[in-house]
Formats: C-alpha cells, sequence, structure tokens
C-alpha cells in the first residue's frame, strides 16, 4: 500500500494505469483514423468530376445562350454533362470566329457562367502530343 501523496504516488499510479489504458487509446486512434478515412473516401469523390459527352440538342437554351453571349462568335462543337462537387455543371468547347482561340465555357443549367478556359488549340490534340 501507498500512503504517501505526492509526485512518487502520481508516477506510481500512471505507471499502473498506463498500460491497461494503451489499448483503450490504441483502439481510440484507430477509431479515430477510420472516421478520417471514411470521410475522406465521401467527400474525394465529390472534387471529382465525371464528364459525360451529350449532344449539343440535349443542352438546355439557356446554356447555350450564356456561352455564346460569354464568348462572342464562338461555334460550339462538343458538350459534356458533369458533376463537379455534386452540381451538374455543363462544359461547351468551341472555337471563336473572332480571334481563332479555342473555349471551354462551363455553364450551370440556369445559365451561369462559371469558368471560360481559352488555349490555342483543343485540349484533344494537346494531349495526343505528349
Amino acid at each position: 500500500m501507498c500512503y504517501t501523496f505526492g509526485a512518487d504516488e502520481v508516477t506510481l499510479r500512471t505507471a499502473l494505469i498506463h498500460p491497461l489504458l494503451q489499448n483503450r487509446i490504441t483502439n481510440m486512434n484507430r477509431i479515430h483514423r477510420l472516421i478520417i478515412y471514411t470521410l475522406l473516401l465521401l467527400l474525394v469523390p465529390g472534387a471529382v468530376a465525371f464528364a459525360k459527352d451529350i449532344p449539343l440538342k440535349e443542352v438546355p437554351k439557356r446554356v447555350l445562350d450564356a456561352a455564346l453571349k460569354a464568348v462572342p462568335g464562338i461555334e460550339i462543337f462538343n458538350a459534356e454533362k458533369e458533376r463537379e462537387w455534386g452540381r451538374l455543371v455543363y462544359e461547351l468547347t468551341g472555337v471563336s470566329t473572332k480571334d481563332g482561340f479555342y473555349y471551354e465555357v462551363e455553364v450551370r443549367p440556369k445559365g451561369k457562367v462559371i469558368e471560360i478556359e481559352k488555349t490555342k488549340e483543343p485540349e484533344e490534340e494537346a494531349d495526343e502530343e505528349d
């Protein structure tokens, strides 16, 4: 039995309790890691966009009008429907008759332009050359 109170008793108690709590602490760390990995698996696919080519006639008029207004003189030749962060987005690719540049215009279904990318050549041709 230990009748003294002070630093020695605290150290003795810690030494006796520590092995008993080690399994519980290890299990808690495993649970925390499992929760973090699960959350990452659920969130990361939302960040990745999976695009599906669609015919131009299936693109809503509001989306086409927004892209044509955002890039005057664009002739759209490709359309993709995708989800970014869980939200539907149309990506329209075309070439401008005014400056000859290729454009990718991302538009929401209600007609809000999100992003416009401008390049000298289409993305598919740039990928093939690499």
